[in-house]
Formats: C-alpha cells, structure tokens, sequence
C-alpha cells in the first residue's frame, strides 16, 4: 500500500510541484496586488500623495468678490 502511494507521487511530481508553484504565484499576486504599470501599492501611495499635496497648494486668486446689500 505504502509502495503504491510513492510510485503515485513520484509519477506525478512535476504535477505537484507545478500546483506548489503555482499556488504561490497566486499568493504573492494577491498580496503584492500590481498595478497595470507594475508598481506595487506602496511605492504607488506615495507617489499618488504627492501628486495630491502638490495640487492641492494653495495659490494666489486673482478674484474680487463684491457683496452688494440686499435691498
């Protein structure tokens, strides 16, 4: 019985080996979730922050606001 099941696995190694592998590039793709650039989330946030802190400086507005009374 015993034999049976190494003859088994060791016929079908590759197959094993290839669902081993394959399972950890289904880890390491759901953990490290790429973008379509291929930059990784964390290196992305940083990025996109400071894309967001340099649009959201304030700047001088050329504007006059007139208040007229309500009559």
């Amino acid at each position: 019985m015993r034999n049976e099941i190494k003859a088994i696995l060791f016929q079908n190694i590759w197959l094993i080996a290839l669902l081993i592998i394959a399972g950890g590039f289904v880890v390491y793709t759901k953990n490290n979730a790429l973008d379509g650039d291929g930059v990784p989330p964390q290196e992305l946030s940083s990025q996109s922050f400071r894309i967001l802190d340099s649009t959201l400086t304030p700047r001088p507005v050329e504007q006059t606001i007139i208040i007229e009374p309500i009559r």
